[in-house]
């Protein structure tokens, strides 16, 4: 799913959510080896979010940066 689509399933402002902090803040690399791990606590106490949620923002954010680098 792209950001957008993450923003209205998360019911989510597009522009200051955790998926385009991850966007803006990290690389394809980045994002890989994150789904790799569990969901961050911090990251989810500190967006509000459940594990869920954080995996779908990284998702989100990995989608944008592949078509970004095409």
């Amino acid at each position: 799913m792209t950001i957008k689509e993450y923003c209205e399933k998360y019911n989510r402002p597009i522009d200051n959510n955790f998926a385009a902090a991850c966007y803006r803040d990290n690389s394809v690399s980045d994002l890989e080896a994150a789904l790799g791990e569990s969901a961050d606590a911090t990251d989810c106490k500190t967006w509000g979010m459940c594990p869920g949620e954080w995996r779908d923002a990284i998702e989100s954010a990995l989608t944008e940066l592949r078509c970004q680098t095409k």
